[in-house]
């Protein structure tokens, strides 16, 4: 199924919408000029707390917001170090980091500290797999390491050589920078062409700046994405245009209705996020078990989309309507894997 991506900028925020290719909203990101994301850049910190009880430690990345570092046998406080963050504060929790850094590409990630060569399933065998056999050839893999990303089955050896000498640049420069930022976190838009535009997404931007900036890089370094990029320059907004203004400003309500009739209750809590899902009089007077299985169904597939919509992450608890018969509970459970199955981000469900 192919994605299309509509970017809308405005001076405080970068607001991007993913839309299928009947124009239904699936995901929607947003990122804040004040709330300066971290995810990925490289820091010089000085560990400022030891937590030997969790084996764990806080750094002091020069930001104002120490990171945890886990896994810190041997290293002492005082201590100064490299890492680089890789998940965002969430829930008073603090920013994540790990001393082993990876620098992505559209087709590869280099490890500079790492060892060998990483395959995706998709990679692991076929005609295509031996073309890119022969560009890691001449590669000193005992002094790093790679992990080929599924879009390499795309690019042609050129593309992926040329992408692979940028990263090394960056982290040769990254070694040479005094400050504590060695390397600048990504930003949304960096991250959503390189990480989720396919060959076949429509990428719509609705800020001139923004689009000849990226045509002009993107056509260079990863042209299947330059291809697909438009420039929106009607009057109307672009997410009213698209019919997408009025769902998007729900994404903070709590309530959500069924299609099937039902609803799903979202809270948000400092623990996790708790998900309730009742009849809200649907299947009449009589709530018979084929109506609430057909709820609870109807509910699996919004929630996941919900999740999607509104980025909810952490643990999530959800509280589905009561079934007598088991088979029915495990149809469920399968409904919330298959609505998942094709998820950006690992998502485990249990139950």
């Amino acid at each position: 199924m192919s994605e299309n991506i509509l970017i809308e900028v405005s001076p405080g925020e970068t607001r991007i919408a993913f839309t299928d290719d009947r124009n239904r909203l699936r995901e929607f990101q947003i990122e804040r000029v004040a709330d300066k994301s971290l995810i990925e850049g490289v820091y010089r910190g000085r560990v400022a707390k030891l937590e030997r009880g969790i084996n764990g430690a806080f750094v002091d990345i020069g930001t104002g917001i120490d990171v945890f570092l886990n896994r810190v046998k041997g290293i002492h406080e005082g201590e100064w170090l490299i890492v680089q963050v890789f998940r965002e504060a969430v829930a008073g929790k603090s920013p994540a980091a790990r001393r082993e850094i990876s620098i992505a590409g559209r087709y590869v990630v280099f490890r500079p500290g790492g060892l060998g060569v990483h395959w995706p399933k998709k990679l692991k065998f076929g005609r295509k797999r031996a073309e890119l056999d022969r560009v890691f050839e001449s590669v000193e893999l005992l002094k790093e390491g790679w992990t080929v990303r599924s879009q390499a089955a795309h690019a042609p050896e050129r593309q992926i050589l040329q992408e692979m000498e940028r990263l090394r640049r960056r982290w040769t420069e990254a070694k040479k920078v005094e400050g504590d930022c060695l390397l600048a976190p990504t930003n949304l838009v960096e991250r959503v062409l390189r990480d989720r535009a396919s060959i076949d997404s429509m990428i719509t931007v609705d800020d001139r700046r923004l689009f000849f900036k990226l045509s002009r890089n993107k056509m260079s370094e990863w042209p299947e994405v330059g291809r697909n990029l438009a420039f929106y320059e009607k009057d109307i907004p672009i997410f009213a245009a698209y019919g997408l203004a009025d769902e998007i400003e729900t994404l903070t309500e709590k309530e959500v209705a069924l299609l099937r009739g039902g609803r799903i209750t979202i809270d948000l809590t400092e623990a996790m996020t708790v998900i309730d899902v009742d009849m809200g009089g649907a299947g009449g007077d009589s709530l018979k078990e084929d109506a609430v299985l057909s709820v609870n169904l109807s509910a699996a597939s919004e929630i996941a989309r919900q999740i999607r919509l509104r980025n909810l992450s952490g643990l999530i608890v959800v509280d589905f309507i009561n079934m007598r018969q088991r088979s029915r509970g495990l149809k469920i459970i399968n409904a919330m894997r298959q609505a998942f199955y094709d998820s950006a981000v690992p998502v485990d469900v249990l139950g």
